[in-house]
């Protein structure tokens, strides 16, 4: 569904002052942007406290938040990118068949997100990921495929470091992390 230019601008308007007031009120900024994300067409669940979407994430272009999906008490660090498309299909098609017409073939996936996701900086979801409950995705990762419920991965291309479990026991036993 292609929606009008005017209403893109104010769009990305309504958009730019609500990232003004993330880093002085974040719990109206989350509230806010959670329902600005909803009425894109994205299927989030509503704000809970317990979540957090920086402002710099880089979400696929608006017509395809619907193929987006993120559960409650999700976070997604800054310079996360989520993808629901990909090109790259079209130069395979290129180099092996004729393609007169310039036809732009692509990959267009839908990416789930469960329930109590952390997400580190700069980690790339490419499409077709699904990304159980309870899962650590390290900073810098490339995920791709499904990720299984209560498990930590990290790297490019992401594999599962550990469970979620062990995760908890090895800080837990360090006690290396801190109390806000």
């Amino acid at each position: 569904m292609m929606q009008s230019p005017l209403w893109s601008i104010a769009r990305v308007l309504r958009r730019n002052i609500l990232f003004l007031e993330a880093p002085f009120f974040t719990d109206r900024y989350m509230r806010k942007y959670t329902r600005y994300l909803q009425k894109c067409g994205m299927d989030i669940a509503g704000y809970d406290e317990h979540g957090f979407i920086h402002q710099s994430v880089w979400f696929d272009s608006s017509e395809r938040y619907s193929l987006i999906k993120i559960g409650r008490a999700v976070t997604l660090s800054r310079d996360v990118i989520l993808l629901t498309h990909d090109y790259s299909i079209r130069n395979a098609i290129n180099a092996f068949e004729e393609n007169p017409e310039n036809v732009k073939y692509k990959f267009l996936k839908p990416i789930a997100i469960g329930d109590n996701v952390f997400v580190g900086a700069r980690a790339v979801i490419l499409p077709g990921t699904e990304i159980g409950d309870d899962v650590i995705i390290g900073a810098g990762s490339v995920v791709k495929g499904k990720v299984p419920p209560k498990t930590v991965w990290g790297g490019a291309p992401a594999r599962q470091l550990c469970t979620l479990e062990e995760y908890y026991k090895r800080h837990k036993d360090k006690h290396d992390y801190t109390i806000e």
